[in-house]
């Protein structure tokens, strides 16, 4: 094999490998939080903006500086470029979470009404059968279909205090993120203006 070939078949190999890296680095996250951040052309915080992203969007992290610089990021809708890294987050935001909450919170309250529907609705039938019952084996099947359907609703309504306990704790842990998010963006623009102050 000549020089020439060598030199090809290398460059190839390379580039390959190059390939590989970078498609191995892709991974879905998700912007963090309730904000809007901001697309920019380098990674850079004085870089022209090409557009934003608000929080809860899905996007393709490219490459990544790392967590306390910038990352390289495509948006659903096929715009690429450079954003704070320490805005992605493996997790959908707070309130979309909550959203999944509530749905399934709703679910199981619908359930549960089913379920006391056919209960009461077995309770009516023994109700009316009850005269013309002669037979104890009946009577029992009746029962038992009424006690099974107790304990149903009596699992559906745990599950339902269950949901409903865990959405109050994800809305106070959203406040409470929400509130941190707030602290740290006034923290800094107050120390720069004291800053200001001090030097005058």
């Amino acid at each position: 094999m000549t020089k020439t070939r060598k030199f090809w078949a290398l460059a190839v190999c390379a580039c390959a490998i190059a390939y590989r890296a970078q498609a191995a680095d892709e991974r879905q996250q998700y912007i963090a939080d309730d904000i809007s951040v901001t697309i920019r052309n380098k990674p850079s915080n004085d870089a022209e903006s090409v557009g934003a992203v608000k929080s809860g969007a899905r996007v393709t992290v490219l490459e990544s500086l790392g967590a306390d610089s910038f990352a390289h990021i495509r948006t659903a809708d096929g715009r690429d470029g450079w954003i704070t890294a320490r805005f992605l987050s493996d997790q959908p935001a707070a309130k979309e979470q909550l959203v999944l909450l509530r749905q399934q919170l709703d679910q199981a309250h619908s359930q549960a009404q089913s379920l006391q529907r056919d209960l009461d609705a077995a309770q009516q039938q023994l109700a009316k059968a009850r005269p013309a019952l002669e037979m104890a084996g009946e009577n029992d099947k009746l029962r038992a279909t009424i006690a099974q359907r107790e304990q149903q609703v009596g699992a559906f309504e745990q599950q339902f205090d269950a949901e409903k306990a865990r959405r109050e704790t994800l809305l106070t842990g959203g406040i409470l993120v929400g509130c941190g998010m707030l602290l740290g963006l006034l923290l800094p623009w107050m120390g720069s203006r004291k800053k200001r102050h001090s030097d005058f």
